[in-house]
């Protein structure tokens, strides 16, 4: 055992005594919720081993509370004593063993939480580290839970995102759900922090940074895509050892598109109409290019193949956008968006392009435009395809 783990014990031991002794104002004094914060602290290595635990489960999962605020913001902010994760009620079982796997032993199960979260079970590993597990209900109405009487909360599409934690993709709530779970209950420096980092005053309103965050995470609401597939750029993707993205080579034709519980038969239909208008075609990707985000050192870029002519991809983009003005090309931050064919290369800037050049030009066909859907981890799947100039071929999903 080492001195961190004797004292770990020792301070575990010291509640039940202070409690008998009626000194129960010295567990909540700020020394001690500094050296609570310290010994039971779940820091990111924890955290991913924990994800990974129940991704291995395939039990779906997002992240709340100050984890979840930080997968909004991109990266850990503060020191965290515990993990909030909403869970499907229906997964909680599968979800308690997969966390006893990894030595989460459950020590109160479903016990009244909070008001957005009425429900939670905790589990604890032998240090003390602490999971609390909020019970939701996804893809169905609000239900009652059998133990305690209490109304789940529903997840939707709106109310969930994907954020990211040193460069994970994590499923996590939204800024709006983030903020409601806030409120009713005396707000801890912690809580006003991650309010301020959600660009809310916790004495006041909303503030503009919320509006602009919110601007900036509507992409990762919805977890639709369109776009065109170019097979014949495989071969110079396996050449830069291009990491995988989850979709073969393309030409993205409109992302964030609609939330996939939106997408029904109507809205095929009027898809497989449009895409049914405009002219099947050949392009030629001629050059290879970078975008550089503004004001940051060489190094940082995206490689990308620009097609001689971007009319075609153009032509799909607004003809879906006409239809559907509310999902504007990467949520309206680009103003004019420029038709191309990311490479995401493994290899410095240099030697890609030494490899690349002599490659091109590649030249497409292209006659299929795909929706993909991304799932709560990020991965994609192409759901539908739609022949441009004929009507679209279902893979089986509706």
């Amino acid at each position: 055992m080492t001195d961190t783990d004797r004292l770990v014990a020792t301070a575990r031991r010291a509640g039940p005594l202070l409690r008998r002794a009626g000194l129960e104002a010295g567990l909540v004094s700020r020394p001690a919720r500094l050296l609570r914060r310290r010994l039971f602290r779940v820091g990111l290595p924890e955290l991913d081993r924990i994800l990974d635990a129940l991704e291995d489960a395939t039990i779906p999962y997002w992240l709340a509370g100050g984890w979840g605020v930080d997968a909004l913001v991109g990266h850990e902010t503060r020191p965290h004593a515990d993990v909030d994760l909403c869970i499907d009620t229906v997964d909680a079982d599968r979800a308690h063993d997969a966390l006893a796997g990894i030595g989460y032993r459950v020590t109160a199960a479903r016990e009244a939480g909070g008001l957005t979260f009425p429900v939670r079970t905790v589990a604890r590993d032998d240090r003390g580290r602490t999971i609390d597990m909020l019970h939701v209900r996804r893809g169905a109405d609000h239900a009652l839970d059998p133990a305690t009487g209490l109304e789940l909360p529903h997840l939707d599409e709106a109310d969930v995102t994907v954020g990211r934690l040193d460069g994970r993709p994590v499923p996590c709530l939204g800024v709006a759900l983030q903020i409601d779970s806030h409120q009713g209950y005396a707000h801890s420096r912690s809580d006003r922090l991650d309010l301020r980092r959600l660009g809310v005053d916790p004495g006041g309103g909303l503030s503009h940074e919320l509006r602009r965050l919110r601007g900036r995470l509507s992409r990762f609401r919805t977890a639709s895509a369109l776009y065109v597939r170019v097979e014949e750029a495989e071969g110079a993707f396996d050449a830069v050892g291009a990491a995988d993205l989850g979709l073969p080579p393309h030409v993205t034709v409109l992302f964030p598109f609609l939330p996939p519980a939106s997408i029904g038969a109507d809205e095929l239909t009027e898809l497989r109409d449009r895409f049914a208008g405009i002219r099947s075609t050949t392009v030629i990707f001629d050059r290879l290019c970078w975008f550089a985000p503004e004001g940051e050192t060489a190094g940082r870029y995206t490689l990308y193949l620009a097609p001689t002519d971007p009319t075609p991809f153009l032509a799909m983009t607004d003809a879906v956008v006409d239809r559907w003005p509310e999902c504007p090309p990467y949520a309206g931050e680009v103003d004019s968006p420029v038709p191309h064919l990311t490479v995401p290369a493994t290899l410095g800037f240099d030697e890609a392009r030494r490899i690349i050049e002599p490659m091109l030009p590649i030249e497409s066909r292209v006659s299929v435009v795909e929706l993909a859907v991304r799932d709560p981890w990020s991965r994609w799947t192409t759901r539908t395809r739609f022949p441009l100039g004929g009507r679209g071929t279902d893979d089986g999903h509706d």
